[in-house]
């Protein structure tokens, strides 16, 4: 009835789909027909355009004439469309009626196969109940009589097996208690030498740390010493040049003045002076530039030790906090691992412990 049903709604969906198609077509029929008339329209009107008046009028007319005649000629095939399709349209709906009609029979057919095939199924049912009926009646008569004879034996068996499980028990629990012993006293061992490699660690890491440092500030301070004693040996030698230069020019003048020599000369030699004054000016300038890039430099150096040094000190911190977090989560998984166990046994024991109330109850009975 389901497969039937399914059926007739593809079927129904198949016809609304080919009256959607048929909708289309004609509205596209409509179109393309509407078009080319508006094509030849526009067309005549070009052909038109390019007469004299009189041509043109009478071919308004006569276009007007044809525009009538296509006018009547589009809406009687416009008519018959609309016909052919409330034609069409009527056979879809005589059919699908057809097919309700069809659908509708088949399924009283089918409900009341249904009807007759459950009595009939009823029926052998009860035959079926009332044969095991009596066999279980002679089953249980026999079995009464086997039980009797059984119950003796197994309450011999099931004293020998509870005194059995009993020692069992006994032994069980025993092991259980010297294994957690054993375990507990091995986790502390463990943690006790986790907690002292740690701490070696921790330990040779902050040594390697200092001795690092005071390498480096060593290298620094005797880096600084060596810019300073090149700066003061460089200004002691600009001094020293200075001093004889200008004692050369005094005994350079003093011998000219002693000449009498011409205020020309004098003038080129003032002119000199001044020329090497700048210049010694100059050098002195460069050599304060090159004294504030130095200690620039050394600042930046120091800045840089600075931040090695604190990275180096963020790098030991992460190691000593993931350290932290290594041994917390071994401490976890060896605490999951002892109550993975401890509960394990517990489910043994309670599996044991009610196997042994089955047994008694069985025994009771």
């Amino acid at each position: 009835e389901k497969q039937h049903l399914l059926e007739h709604e593809n079927a129904m969906q198949e016809l609304k789909e080919k009256k959607r198609i048929a909708d289309i077509r004609a509205r596209r029929f409509q179109k393309e027909h509407e078009k080319a008339e508006h094509l030849l329209l526009e067309k005549q009107r070009l052909r038109d355009a390019k007469d004299d008046e009189a041509s043109r009028e009478a071919a308004r007319k006569k276009m007007e004439l044809e525009l009538v005649e296509r006018e009547k000629d589009r809406l009687e095939k416009r008519k018959e469309a609309k016909e052919q399709f409330r034609l069409h349209k009527d056979k879809l709906a005589a059919e699908e009626r057809d097919h309700l009609r069809a659908a509708s029979l088949e399924r009283e057919r089918l409900i009341k196969d249904a009807e007759d095939k459950k009595r009939q199924e009823e029926i052998r049912h009860e035959e079926r109940k009332a044969a095991l009926e009596l066999q279980r009646q002679t089953k249980k008569a026999k079995q009464k009589h086997e039980s009797a004879e059984a119950a003796r034996q197994r309450e011999i068996e099931e004293k020998k097996e509870k005194e059995e499980q009993e020692n069992l028990k006994k032994e069980r629990e025993f092991q259980h208690a010297e294994r957690m012993a054993k375990i507990q006293s091995d986790h502390k061992l463990r943690k006790e030498e986790i907690i002292a490699k740690k701490r070696e660690e921790l330990r040779q890491a902050e040594a390697q740390q200092a001795e690092k440092e005071r390498i480096e500030k060593e290298e620094a301070e005797a880096r600084r010493r060596e810019r300073e004693m090149k700066h003061e040996e460089r200004m002691a030698v600009i001094k020293e040049r200075r001093q004889e230069k200008n004692s050369l020019k005094k005994l350079e003048l003093i011998q000219r003045r002693s000449k009498e020599t011409h205020d020309l000369e004098l003038q080129k030699h003032a002119a000199e002076e001044q020329r090497e004054e700048q210049r010694l000016r100059h050098l002195e300038h460069m050599a304060e530039l090159k004294a504030t890039k130095a200690e620039h430099n050394l600042k930046k150096e120091r800045l840089a030790s600075e931040e090695h040094q604190k990275k180096i000190e963020e790098e030991s911190r992460q190691k000593v906090t993931l350290a932290v977090m290594a041994q917390r989560a071994l401490e976890h998984a060896e605490r999951m691992k002892a109550l993975d166990n401890a509960r394990q046994m517990s489910k043994k024991l309670q599996k044991t412990r009610h196997q042994d109330e089955l047994a008694d109850r069985a025994r009771s009975r």
